[in-house]
């Protein structure tokens, strides 16, 4: 029964979790980033102030790679990204630019936020090592850098997403801390939330009826002596 119990308030987490669309990784300021596992999707959020962001990959194996620059679409938000991806002998692969105006604004279902996407390269690489510079004229600014097209999200990755989820919310978006419960990922969060709390109560309640039972088995007891 414990066992059953333990496996439905895992599931009830890790269910919301796992149709995140990338794994979101909150980098704030950070500069140098390194992805080992390029083919694995993930989305990072961080803020350039003054220095351009290099995104160091390592490809053990020729792999499709998937990457997208976006900004977040709030007040004073920077459309003028460039991305510039490079092998090991700063031989250019592409170089993603495009004008501020030709921009789409996007809603992402599954966190419930708006977006400016920006331009996107989709190719196979050879293994080797690469670097991923986002860069743009002032080197100011929030973005989103996706990475990578294969979908994955083990167990371990849930608690750190949340947390995750909370910091992009809060720090990259300026919503509030309730802002983690828009979107799909959100009402799923909220249901898993409601069913936590209901098996709490059947837990305190069974306990109770548990802790009562052996008082009225020693008040018969004596009573028949």
């Amino acid at each position: 029964m414990k066992k059953y119990i333990a496996c439905f308030i895992l599931a009830s987490f890790f269910m919301p979790i796992a149709i995140f669309a990338h794994q979101p990784n909150y980098i704030d300021k950070k500069i140098e980033i390194i992805n080992t596992e390029p083919d694995i999707s993930k989305a990072y959020y961080g803020e350039l102030i003054g220095s351009k962001a290099v995104y160091t990959i390592y490809a053990t194996s020729s792999l499709k790679l998937y990457v997208q620059i976006l900004s977040p679409k709030i007040k004073n938000s920077n459309k003028n990204f460039t991305v510039l991806i490079t092998d090991e002998r700063q031989n250019t692969i592409v170089n993603l630019e495009t004008p501020a105006e030709e921009w789409q604004s996007w809603y992402e279902d599954y966190g419930g936020d708006w977006y400016w996407q920006g331009p996107s390269f989709s190719g196979v690489i050879p293994a080797g090592t690469y670097s991923i510079v986002v860069s743009n004229p002032d080197n100011t600014g929030k973005y989103s850098l996706a990475i990578g097209e294969t979908e994955s999200f083990p167990i371990k990755q849930t608690l750190y997403t949340i947390q995750e989820l909370y910091s992009i919310k809060t720090n990259f978006f300026n919503e509030p801390w309730y802002g983690i419960f828009y979107g799909i990922i959100g009402k799923y969060l909220l249901l898993s939330l409601a069913i936590l709390i209901v098996i709490l109560f059947v837990l305190i309640w069974f306990f109770v009826r548990l802790l009562k039972n052996p008082r009225k088995d020693s008040q018969k007891k004596n009573l028949n002596k």
